[in-house]
């Protein structure tokens, strides 16, 4: 059979895009075919040794990296132990007794709290003070007085504003309980590690249930509070409250308190006070103008 036949059988076996194919690939076999012609052979050395055409990089090792702590210190500047929040709140409790039995009976209880929160922004405290006294099966005395205070200071200036109540509930007064409030402004003369000294004005008024006159008074405030702690042993409060009728100044109230504390066990936390409350109203038809009353107890601090 002629050459040709199997040539132009071929040719029209094969579609136009398989001779497209065929020609890239002949084309590529062509490019590469040049590429390894043109490897430059590596020149020989005088020993006859090859010496390679690209130099051989040198290696530099990176500082050795320090391993990562396991724990972190508890002294050191990445301390992660939690910091012991500050302590708001202080107060106490104190007892004290006393009697005895014979020719004569007699039976003396005090008992009193205190407590106190501060923080920058509010002050509060909280006070009662509870006495009963007995002679002869018979009551001779039974009176609670409880207060507190609510005061936020204003900024850093020494200028506050404060909320303030009483209850006073006293069996031999003419009346069973004294209820009063007021609000004002305060003022801190006296700031210091150990000296505290705060005025305070303002407005309220006081009502008296179970007595003679039952009607709500008007009253203003002046008031002083002073603290001052002596060491670590020692440390003294008083405070005077002046609450006249707003519509006769001749009718007033006037409460004042005292302190003082002796420590007699730092590990115990455990003291020694002596208290004076003093109470004035004036008038009171059909009891007494003033009440005082004293106490020695064994107060302990929390």
């Amino acid at each position: 059979m002629p050459p040709h036949w199997l040539f132009d059988t071929v040719s029209r076996s094969i579609t136009p895009p398989q001779i497209q194919l065929m020609r890239s690939n002949i084309l590529l076999a062509t490019i590469g075919l040049i590429g390894v012609l043109m490897i430059p052979v590596p020149a020989s050395s005088q020993d006859g040794s090859y010496q390679p055409l690209i130099a051989e990089a040198t290696v530099e090792l990176l500082p050795p990296v320090e391993p990562i702590p396991t724990h972190i210190s508890t002294e050191g500047k990445y301390d992660t132990k939690k910091k012991k929040p500050p302590n708001i709140w202080s107060g106490n409790v104190e007892l004290g007794l006393d009697g005895t039995e014979g020719n004569t009976q007699t039976f003396n209880f005090h008992i009193g709290f205190s407590t106190k929160r501060k923080t920058k922004y509010s002050i509060y405290t909280a006070d009662l003070d509870y006495n009963k006294s007995r002679s002869e099966s018979l009551n001779t005395a039974n009176r609670l007085f409880s207060e507190s205070r609510f005061e936020r200071p204003h900024g850093s200036t020494p200028w506050t504003w404060y909320v303030h109540g009483s209850v006073d509930y006293d069996e031999f007064q003419p009346w069973n309980v004294q209820i009063s409030c007021d609000t004002g402004i305060g003022y801190q003369i006296i700031a210091s590690h150990s000296t505290d000294l705060t005025s305070r004005f303002g407005g309220g008024g006081s009502h008296e249930i179970g007595g003679l006159d039952d009607t709500f008074v008007p009253e203003l405030l002046f008031g002083l509070e002073f603290e001052h702690r002596r060491g670590d042993r020692h440390k003294f409060k008083v405070s005077v409250e002046y609450f006249p009728d707003v519509t006769d100044f001749a009718e007033f109230r006037m409460v004042d308190k005292a302190s003082w504390e002796v420590l007699l066990d730092k590990e115990l936390n455990l003291s020694l006070s002596f208290n004076i409350i003093d109470t004035i109203n004036r008038p009171n038809p059909g009891g007494k103008v003033s009440d005082f009353d004293y106490s020695a107890v064994l107060l302990w601090n929390f």
